[in-house]
């Protein structure tokens, strides 16, 4: 491959701080979500209410697939880099949108169908820019060192997770209700377009990737991408999607759902259980780019084996230690859960992009990443409280996530191991 003058390192961080940028305008719909509730849904009852804005929040996750296949598409025939910059933009005016909207009160039933409409542009959006930076980092870097590489795309995210988290408690703590509702909520949502605007011009000062630029120069960009990927490397995209499903609930099960459990399952005051999380979140995001290391030593598979091995073993004892130990032992069981899941997140993303030649690279990694979130996570806290309710004890949750554990071993059995090798770059027409 030829060599590009942009230095790979910088390149590697701007497309990881990007996707964090975006995350950050993704997630902050669901801290907000009270005020949406009594802003956009004005019914008697406040959880039809809530469960209205939370549905919303959901539709973003079901909108991510479609997104997935636009950006594949688009990304393979004209760069990655296109694609990241289209992504964000439309990520930009539909957060810039949702803090201009007006509320019921305004303009009625419009008001809660546009934001549905704001909140699927949100969802198609980042359903493109993930997978996109997943490609760009992977493409940029080093053989012996994509793990480290791809794993900070997610360290990324989750500083993005942390900062929106952070921009909604600065909001509801130095703000009146009364402010907070009339015009205090729209704060958050008017700097994602500064946000954006910052990710934007990162993203626009760096190359395109060597990769991509040989298909050109070859003449080996498909037609039609996705018809391509379906019809030559079905077997690859299931071998992603059964490595997402772990990946996904993870992610739903024990970061996001994980302060409601706490509250309804284990007596831990709601406000103690997202202090909790928010801390487990931190510990989780440190020992994503450490994974991401050490699978470039020893290999994807290992790391992905062992993670998944110990997560099948150790996933109800440790809802056990959640559910009926102390406070302390229940930070213990959160911790252990956040590093073992890192093994997972950390390893997971580069080996998507190993998975796949490079033509059908960005596609490949877009709808094998999209429909393991868009089923797997939206599902998981849905799949968790009905277990509990159906088998009538705490640690039920557990079984989905063992259930995920053994998709994942199998998946790993058939996939290659793609550590410091060069990535797939053959065209098969």
């Amino acid at each position: 491959m030829q060599q590009l003058s942009t230095s790979k390192t910088k390149a590697v961080l701007i497309s990881s701080i990007g996707g964090g940028l975006e995350n950050y305008d993704f997630i902050l719909y669901v801290f907000f979500a009270p005020i949406f509730a009594q802003l956009f849904f004005p019914v008697k009852n406040n959880f039809l209410s809530l469960l209205n804005a939370l549905a919303i929040f959901a539709i973003g996750y079901l909108a991510r697939p479609i997104g997935g296949i636009v950006f594949g598409h688009y990304g393979d025939k004209f760069g990655r880099k296109r694609g990241m910059l289209i992504s964000i933009t439309i990520m930009a005016i539909a957060t810039v949108a949702i803090g201009c909207l007006p509320t019921y009160a305004t303009i009625g039933v419009a008001a809660p169908i546009l934001l549905v409409i704001f909140r699927i542009l949100q969802g198609f959006a980042i359903g493109g820019d993930l997978p996109g930076a997943i490609s760009f980092v992977a493409e940029y870097s080093d053989n012996h060192k994509r793990g480290l590489s791809c794993s900070t795309v997610f360290f990324a995210v989750n500083v993005g997770l942390l900062l929106s988290s952070a921009v909604a408690a600065l909001t509801t703590s130095l703000l009146t209700h009364e402010h907070l509702i009339s015009w205090g909520w729209r704060i958050g949502f008017f700097l994602g377009l500064i946000i954006a605007v910052v990710g934007f011009y990162l993203r626009s000062k760096i190359a395109e990737t060597a990769y991509f630029k040989t298909l050109e120069q070859n003449e080996d960009i498909l037609k039609n991408p996705v018809r391509h990927l379906f019809r030559i490397h079905y077997s690859e995209v299931m071998q992603g999607v059964g490595l997402v499903w772990l990946f996904a609930v993870l992610i739903a099960q024990v970061f996001l759902y994980m302060p409601t459990f706490l509250d309804t399952e284990a007596h831990v005051h709601l406000n103690t259980a997202l202090i909790l999380n928010s801390y487990n979140v931190v510990i989780f995001a440190l020992f994503i780019p450490i994974m991401g290391y050490l699978s470039d030593k020893v290999g994807r598979k290992p790391i992905i084996f062992s993670s998944a091995f110990l997560i099948l073993l150790a996933s109800y004892p440790l809802y056990t230690l959640l559910t009926h130990a102390s406070l302390i032992m229940k930070i213990v069981g959160l911790n252990c859960f956040g590093i073992l899941a890192a093994g997972i997140v950390g390893t997971v993303p580069t080996t998507l992009a190993e998975l796949f030649p490079t033509h059908v690279r960005y596609s490949g990694i877009a709808i094998s990443y999209n429909i393991g979130f868009a089923i797997f996570a939206g599902s998981a806290p849905v799949v968790a409280t009905y277990l509990i309710y159906k088998l009538h004890f705490a640690e039920a949750p557990s079984f989905n996530i063992i259930v995920a554990a053994i998709m994942a071993l199998i998946a790993a059995v058939k996939m290659k191991e793609g550590s410091g090798k060069t990535l797939l770059h053959h065209v098969v027409k």
